[in-house]
């Protein structure tokens, strides 16, 4: 199973690498600061793969602290990961104007190399398991 995880994650990979980015005028982007932290909540914790990755990674991390730690550890991954989503919010915004198909093409491509990585890792690791 890993093996094939392996393939899909560096076909997953190869796919971006050879996408075209389109850009798209028509997406309403004049929200309020509320409307964007809602987006941003709903994306980040809402979604099936985040509630899975944060109740096992996060549950994990959190039952292997002693109990004064606990508290300040989820407190810290809250401000971690809204700061994280408003500074992208941010960045995005502040630079949207110079996002245009090259650079996007190149944050594609880079994507794809780092998503290809990962998969030989995979690849690797099982290797390893079998041999």
């Amino acid at each position: 199973m890993l093996f094939i995880g392996s393939i899909a994650v560096m076909y997953i990979g190869y796919s971006l690498i050879r996408s075209k980015p389109k850009l798209k005028s028509d997406i309403d982007v004049n929200k309020t600061i509320l409307q964007v932290i809602a987006i941003c909540f709903t994306v980040t914790w809402l979604n099936p793969q985040a509630l899975i990755d944060g109740s096992l990674l996060l549950g994990g991390f959190r039952a292997s602290l002693p109990i004064a730690d606990a508290n300040i550890f989820i407190v810290g991954v809250a401000i971690a990961s809204f700061t994280w989503f408003i500074g992208i919010t941010t960045i995005i915004t502040s630079f949207k104007n110079v996002f245009n198909i090259k650079v996007l093409t190149v944050i594609n491509y880079i994507c794809g190399i780092v998503i290809i990585f990962y998969g030989l890792k995979l690849a690797y690791t099982f290797y390893q398991i079998v041999v």
